[in-house]
């Protein structure tokens, strides 16, 4: 297994932490390395300029909490045959992960799921979302494993974004024994009733024979990431569901009590231009346990 270049972002949070614990607990190859960034928001000093007093009293007391930041992030991420580094950063939380990505270029990013940003108390949430949606690298947005990331759930729509997501999950390497589920959700094919000008009998017959060809489309391209996956030595099982894909790639993921879902940024849709409200968005918002977005 290839060693990697992480960055972990924290803020301090508790969330910040339960991220650093869901990296502790993958094996990381040999020789990995992993650099913590802590961001002192340069926009919490808003307002304040001519109070030279208070803005200097508000950045030791944000510099003080950065470095007690990336002290216990560091204590966390530390363990043998990995490097741990840590830096402090200030400006926009989100650009400032993004450019530090960039500076170490990082396979990975991980951020919190949610917590502190800087003094105005911002939800880390909108940060890990800036960072997913701005982001060029896969990013994980990480909760504390329930079940020490025995289980994971990789979705697949064979659009490249999806491609990318196998590639990744191919790649990392999870705990002994750790499961991995391959599901591809087949969209409801549902035509306007004009749409073909047959009878009803022959209109429900085309319209099972779409539906028949989806499916069997559906199953190949499990068989093809599950292949792929069995060439890099990781055994899955496959599972094909239908309805609204980030709906039913949620239901799996509660059914099973995965701890990790691996997903593409975009997929195939007539909306794959569009971000906000796609299935990567929903699965940010509304998943229970750790996302990994790869783009």
């Amino acid at each position: 297994m290839k060693e990697l270049k992480i960055l972990v972002a924290t803020d301090g949070s508790e969330d910040a932490a339960a991220a650093c614990r869901f990296v502790h607990a993958l094996p990381l190859p040999k020789g990995t390395s992993i650099h913590a960034v802590s961001v002192i928001d340069a926009s919490a000093f808003n307002g304040y300029e001519s109070y030279w007093t208070v803005v200097e009293q508000f950045r030791q007391a944000e510099e003080t909490h950065v470095a007690q930041a990336l002290l216990e992030a560091a204590a966390i991420l530390a363990r043998e045959g990995v490097e741990v580094t840590t830096a402090s950063r200030e400006g926009h939380p989100a650009q400032e992960i993004l450019r530090a990505a960039d500076e170490v270029d990082a396979d990975l990013v991980v951020v919190g799921s949610k917590g502190l940003a800087g003094l105005e108390g911002l939800l880390m949430g909108s940060v890990a979302r800036a960072v997913v949606k701005r982001g060029t690298r896969p990013v994980l947005v990480a909760r504390q494993p329930s079940n020490n990331v025995c289980e994971a759930l990789v979705a697949t729509d064979g659009s490249e974004h999806a491609q990318h997501a196998v590639d990744f999950a191919a790649r990392l390497a999870l705990p002994a024994g750790a499961e991995r589920i391959l599901v591809h959700v087949v969209r409801p094919y549902r035509p306007f009733p004009d749409y073909l000008l047959l009878d009803p009998r022959e209109h429900r017959a085309a319209v099972e024979a779409v539906q028949r060809k989806q499916d069997e489309l559906g199953a190949n391209l499990l068989a093809e990431a599950q292949g792929q996956l069995g060439a890099s030595g990781v055994s899955t099982e496959t599972v094909l569901r239908h309805g609204d894909p980030a709906t039913q790639i949620l239901r799996l993921a509660a059914e099973r009590e995965v701890d990790l879902i691996v997903a593409g940024a975009r997929g195939v849709s007539l909306l794959e231009g569009l971000w906000i409200g796609s299935v990567a968005d929903r699965l940010l918002k509304d998943a229970r346990c750790s996302v990994l977005i790869v783009p």
